[in-house]
């Protein structure tokens, strides 16, 4: 397996896509296999090979608990980490191209290509979108700080772009930085 390494560290995206997950228990002994989905009904005098669904992103949540995968049907599921067994799957408006957890694992970032490319901030507990937000696709990867107040801010790694964990537009943290020049 090979992941792709950029300025903000790992990306969980895979150069590989993977027909078949297996998960190991601590001694080494193999728990499950998962499948990224249902492979394609063959159609007979078909002369086409049929796209084999496949899993595009794999990450564990950093804080533990959770697996989650992207497929390459652009469908975003949560997993328990040591049996395989599906947690729920995320309700996501369209496929999605790519994912993230939060650096403490409090929320997912999913990003989805199109005329107006969106990132859904996604809570990991109940799988339901808390916030989408309009961005470019060069913002993307994003990551999280913790305010003093609690809250979270949501920023991007390679644009000045912030927003509070609920979507509305904040400061981005280098920006008294880059003021000051």
């Amino acid at each position: 397996v090979a992941f792709i390494y950029g300025p903000a560290g790992r990306s969980d995206l895979l150069v590989y896509a993977l027909d078949s997950l297996h998960l190991f228990d601590a001694e080494g002994e193999l728990v499950t296999e998962i499948l990224p989905g249902e492979p394609p009904p063959v159609v007979e005098g078909d002369t086409e090979e049929p796209t084999r669904p496949a899993f595009m992103a794999v990450a564990f949540r950093p804080t533990g608990g959770m697996l989650m995968t992207l497929t390459s049907a652009g469908v975003v599921q949560l997993r328990h980490p040591e049996s395989g067994d599906l947690l729920h799957e995320l309700e996501l408006p369209s496929p999605i191209v790519d994912v993230q957890w939060s650096r403490g694992g409090e929320l997912i970032f999913a990003r989805e290509t199109g005329e107006r490319p969106l990132v859904h901030f996604v809570d990991p507990a109940s799988g339901a979108v808390v916030a989408s937000v309009t961005t470019d696709a060069a913002a993307w990867p994003f990551d999280v700080l913790r305010r003093a107040d609690g809250g979270l801010l949501v920023y991007s790694v390679l644009r000045p772009i912030a927003f509070s964990s609920r979507g509305e537009a904040r400061e981005h943290p280098l920006a008294p930085f880059v003021e000051a020049d």
